[in-house]
């Protein structure tokens, strides 16, 4: 009977037990709980923070938001407290690391730490005992508090930790080797230098470490610590070093973990030949990523076909871009008879891609040699041969030809770039073919014919398509598109006759990108586009000839929530700029409307748009004063170009409440002055010429590389410490302003000087080629160091209170009264004669060439133009697929251009 008791107990204990796996739980422990609510006491301090943690025994923590409990024990088992840190602590900013010889070719982001000032109390996390995986990512830790008792941390279950973009540094292996069931370590973006070997090789489970965007390597020395200790980490499977200070002793640690399946060392100072005998030591090696080092080429001298040399047979995905290799590269590939996947991109391979080295990779899946600076014929019976082939990437290269058909029964393909080359032929047989394509690249080549848009109508899956430089007809035949794209560029292209918006756009809707740019297309502004993309992201239809009035939903229901960039500049659009312009855009980045015709004021909803980073209004017909609270919210603001409108008031908004790196005000009506308050600007440049700026300048304000001043009512003295705080100034014009005194003695120590237009450096400035300092009241003899400016063609000091005579030799002798004018105490002679001659310039003349007896104005500029447009041409290919970029440079370019030739222009046109 007792028997027979203890059976039935123990059968209720077990139906408990399997009921409660069954129906679960609905409560958390208190303890737990608790912790939780210290944990958001100490760190959530933002009021919107962690809403649904209440301190109310009614509210279950198992359904609070960033936490998993067991269904079965009710315990927590997931914490994902990542991102909890202040909205001014942190900042998303472009990674700052050592790249290869030709790139970076990826833009890398990652949060910063403003100010890392949070303690991580470990002891809170001790009443989880069932946690699993714990994630602090970007919380701007600092450091950690060891247990109260002193203790080790006894999360004895925990196997996934992610620490990242903190601030932690090598102490915090300390922590994390009292972790002996860790499996997936994430410490990147950190301040870890090293050393930690011996805590990590506490941790015989783990399988992923991730140790990137560190400072390993730098300052530390890796040689001195036990690199055999790492050797007990049997299981580690996948290791990531990447973006760290690493160079090529770094593989004697990797040689001591032969498990290792993934390898990722990118963007490190890794250099000399490919590392083909140290990698025999990983023989589990599936992924290897040396990407941004500074490898070059490494020829094996053993038979390439022997058994032995195939050590790593298991190999399959290999990433070398950015480094420093040539051809000599594609003999070490017959190492890797498994490799699927090639990256040679953004190297100095040179020369032409023959046969016999892609027949040695017909079974690669993906090949990219984008920028690899390859020239010759394209290979096309080689690419025909890899039959295997799912993506190619051949663009930013020099390669000739045509598409052969053959190519078309590449029936794998699904990503194909051939963009800026100088491909040539009819490409419509070849992309006919081409039924699963998904990303097709075939912008700026030298393609003939029309591209008819009604060949894709069957390629249901295409997602990105990139023509530029083109013949385009989308509307005829008429034809229906089977496709969603979600990236679509259409530049620089005789895009429909009339110009008009594609049809085929109307129906679609899933579009992140979209560039329609420089095709003249008409009409009103396709506000249609916007409201069927609600995902769009980037959208340039800027250098087109839209007119009419920019037309925004009203209400709330349409908000372009995801867009970053939107571009119309270059267009006829006119009237308002939309009102609610800052709610429809509220994440935009990227604001430019410049160069048309908008009028009436600056809309106040822009001072909504808080992660917005350039503003550009120039060239409207905007009025009214510069309103104080426009700005109030635009905390990331660093750009912002607002010249040639009719705006009023001053700028001291802008000024007190942004960071800015570039302004341009230029040909308003804003006045005030240059205050102490300018001087804790870093300005790349400043432009505010032509406007009713008056006062001295401080002595404070940091230089500028680009500064004009030109055109203002400004006083007193140029300080000695203005011209001396910016050494590396480029472009500086105060003419047309009412300086008085003497020429700073600091102005020799802007070595970088090319254009000064009111006073430049004498003798150690000899490369100087204009120099305007007219229309001011600068008194006193012109200087004779002047005479050592050999390469000096413009010349002006008109219209100052100069005295004395004028220079008359070298250069000067080719300089007439035009110059000197308006100095009543100033005497002159023109003295043109063979006898005074400039000394040659070496990079512009060639050897056979005879040196002429003056300058030749005409001469000067348009080889002078010449040099930069060539030089600016030089980097498109660069900047094309950076568009933030891309469109400051040329901004850039363009004023500058204006500003330092725009009167010599005008002078020449007398």
């Amino acid at each position: 009977m007792e028997f027979c008791g203890k059976k039935a107990w123990l059968v209720f204990l077990g139906a408990m037990v399997v009921l409660s796996h069954v129906l679960g739980t609905n409560g958390c422990f208190e303890k737990e709980k608790s912790a939780l609510l210290d944990f958001k006491a100490s760190y959530a301090s933002e009021s919107y923070a962690l809403p649904s943690w209440l301190n109310d025994p009614k509210s279950n923590c198992c359904s609070w938001e960033r936490v998993t409990c067991s269904s079965s024990s009710g315990h927590i088992i997931h914490l994902a407290l990542g991102n909890l840190h202040r909205t001014n602590e942190s900042e998303i900013l472009p990674a700052e690391f050592p790249f290869g010889e030709m790139g970076p070719y990826l833009p890398i982001m990652r949060p910063y730490c403003l100010k890392p000032t949070r303690i991580l109390n470990c002891s809170l996390f001790l009443p989880m005992r069932e946690l699993r995986s714990l994630a602090l990512s970007n919380n701007c830790f600092l450091g950690f508090f060891r247990n109260q008792d002193g203790g080790n941390l006894t999360l004895k279950k925990l196997e996934t930790l992610d620490l990242s973009f903190n601030s932690f540094n090598e102490s915090i292996m300390e922590l994390v080797g009292t972790l002996p069931s860790i499996k997936n370590l994430n410490l990147c973006g950190n301040s870890i230098r090293g050393p930690f070997m011996k805590e990590l090789s506490l941790l015989p489970n783990l399988e992923v470490l991730d140790l990137s965007m560190n400072l390993i390597g730098n300052g530390s020395f890796l040689a001195s610590q036990d690199y055999q200790s790492m050797s007990r980490l049997k299981k580690l499977g996948t290791l990531d070093l990447s973006f760290n200070y690493l160079n090529e002793s770094i593989m004697e640690l990797v040689g001591v973990i032969p498990s290792i399946k993934n390898l990722t060392m990118a963007a490190n100072f890794i250099g000399g030949p490919f590392p083909m005998k140290e990698l025999t030591l990983l023989p589990n090696l599936e992924m290897l990523d040396l990407s941004g080092n500074r490898l070059v080429s490494h020829v094996p001298t053993e038979d390439v076909h022997s058994i032995e040399f195939y050590v790593l047979k298991k190999l399959k995905t290999l990433n070398l871009a950015d480094n420093n290799f040539d051809k000599g590269i594609f003999k070490s590939l017959a190492a890797f008879p498994a490799l699927r996947s090639l990256n040679l991109g953004f190297n100095p391979i040179k020369g032409d891609l023959d046969e016999k080295v892609l027949s040695d990779l017909s079974k690669l899946e993906l090949l990219g040699l984008r920028n690899a600076d390859i020239n010759g014929i394209l290979p096309n019976q080689g690419l025909c041969k890899m039959k295997q082939l799912q993506m190619l990437d051949l663009s930013l290269n020099n390669l000739r030809g045509t598409l052969d058909t053959c190519l078309g029964n590449l029936t794998s393909l699904r990503y194909v770039d051939f963009t800026f080359n100088f491909l040539s032929g009819n490409v419509t047989p070849f992309i006919a073919q081409l039924r699963s394509i998904e990303h097709l690249g075939i912008a700026f080549n030298r393609f003939e014919g029309i591209f008819q848009f009604n060949i894709l109508a069957n390629h249901s899956k295409l997602k990105e398509l990139l023509i530029g430089n083109m013949k385009v007809e989308t509307e005829n035949p008429p034809w229906v598109a089977s496709f969603q794209l979600e990236v679509l560029q259409i530049c620089d292209c005789e895009l429909n006759l009339p110009t008009k918006i594609p049809t085929f756009l109307s129906n679609q809707s899933r579009l992140r990108i979209l560039d329609l740019s420089g095709n003249n297309l008409v009409g009103k502004f396709p506000s249609l586009l916007l409201m069927n993309n609600p995902n769009l992201q980037e959208v340039y239809l800027f250098h087109n000839s839209f007119t009419g009035p920019l037309e925004l939903p009203f209400d709330q229901n349409h908000r372009m929530d995801q867009t970053k960039v939107f571009s119309i500049s270059n267009n006829k659009l006119l009237g308002n700029l939309p009102y609610n312009v800052g709610f429809f855009f509220p994440r935009l980045e990227t604001l430019d409307v410049s160069n048309n015709k908008f009028d009436g004021p600056i809309p106040a909803s822009i001072g909504e748009m808080s992660s917005l980073v350039e503003l550009f209004l120039g060239s409207n017909n905007f009025s009214g004063n510069v309103p104080d609270h426009i700005l109030n919210r635009c905390f990331s603001l660093q750009t912002l170009m607002m010249d040639n409108n009719q705006l009023n008031g001053t700028l001291l908004s802008a000024i007190r409440k942004l960071r800015l790196t570039g302004l341009t005000a230029s040909r308003n009506n804003i006045e005030g002055a240059i205050t102490d308050e300018w001087c804790q600007h870093e300005l790349f440049m400043l432009d505010i010429s032509h406007n009713k700026f008056s006062g001295s300048l401080p002595s404070c304000f940091k230089m500028p590389a680009y500064l004009f001043l030109q055109g203002n009512n400004f006083t007193g003295m140029i300080p000695e410490l203005f011209m001396s705080n910016r050494s590396k100034a480029t472009a500086i014009d105060f003419s047309e302003n009412k300086f008085t005194g003497t020429i700073p003695d600091s102005v020799y120590k802007l070595w970088s000087l090319k254009f000064l237009l009111l006073a430049e450096s004498f003798q150690k400035l000899e490369n100087i080629e204009s120099l305007d300092i007219s229309y001011n009241n600068l008194s006193g003899q012109i200087p004779f160091q002047l005479q050592d400016l050999h390469y000096l063609a413009v010349f002006n000091v008109s219209y100052n209170n100069l005295s004395g005579k004028a220079l008359d030799k070298g250069q000067f002798c080719t300089f007439d009264g035009s110059s000197y004018k308006g100095n009543p105490y100033l005497t002159w002679t023109n003295c043109k004669s063979d006898s005074s001659k400039p000394p040659p310039l070496p990079t512009l003349l060639h050897d056979d060439e005879e040196e002429d007896s003056e300058i030749d104005f005409n001469a000067f500029y348009w080889s002078f133009a010449t040099f930069y447009v060539m030089a600016l041409a030089a980097l498109v290919t660069l900047l094309w697929m950076n568009p933030h970029w891309r469109r400051v440079w040329f901004y850039f370019a363009q004023v500058c251009l204006q500003k330092c030739f725009g009167q010599f222009l005008h002078g020449l046109q007398f």
